[in-house]
Formats: C-alpha cells, sequence, structure tokens
C-alpha cells in the first residue's frame, strides 16, 4: 500500500471513531439530562406541595386569635374565682330570702 491510502484510511478511522465517540457522548448526555429534569421534576413538585403547606398555616396563623385578644375575650381564673364567689353569695341571699317568705307562708 502506498502512504497516501495508509493517511486516508487513518483519516477515515479517526472520522468514524470521533463520530461514534460524539453520538455514544451526546446518547449518554441525553441520558443524564432525563435524569436531571425527572429529579427537578420531583422536586418542583416537593416545592408545590411545601407551598401549599405553608400557605396553609399562614392562614391558619392569620386566623388564630392572639394573647390580647384572648385577655379581652377570656376572664381570668381568678376573675372567674372571684365573680363565682360573687354569684354564690348572691344565690345564698336568695336562698334565705325564700326560705323567709316560705316560713311566712306556712306560718299565715
Amino acid at each position: 500500500m502506498e502512504s497516501w491510502m495508509i493517511s486516508i484510511v487513518i483519516a477515515i478511522v479517526g472520522v468514524v471513531s470521533t463520530f461514534a465517540i460524539t453520538k455514544n457522548k451526546v446518547e449518554n448526555n441525553d441520558k443524564q439530562i432525563e435524569a436531571i429534569f425527572k429529579i427537578l421534576k420531583g422536586l418542583g413538585e416537593k416545592v408545590d406541595i411545601h407551598s401549599e403547606s405553608l400557605s396553609e398555616h399562614k392562614v391558619m396563623i392569620k386566623s388564630s386569635m392572639t394573647m390580647t385578644q384572648a385577655d379581652s375575650k377570656f376572664v381570668s381564673k381568678e376573675l372567674f374565682k372571684q365573680m363565682e364567689k360573687h354569684i354564690d353569695e348572691k344565690f345564698d341571699k336568695l336562698e334565705n330570702g325564700i326560705e323567709k317568705i316560705l316560713t311566712k307562708l306556712e306560718k299565715g
């Protein structure tokens, strides 16, 4: 064989091998890109779920009662005990009055 034929064969083998290697790399890159897109899609879904959860929590926090609102709406234990004593005294006086009325009615 002549030297120019050897050079052409070497060039053809080089072009074919370069083409094969490039095609193989492109296929591998495509597979990797698809895998990355699947991962990103999964992460996007997780972010959406967490975003919805955060929105629900924000609504719950805004609708929940603050300490000042609770203080203004509900009676403290001490005030309740005082009111309870006061109401008990009123009922005791009422019972005593009814007993007096009943005893006068029984006598009369």
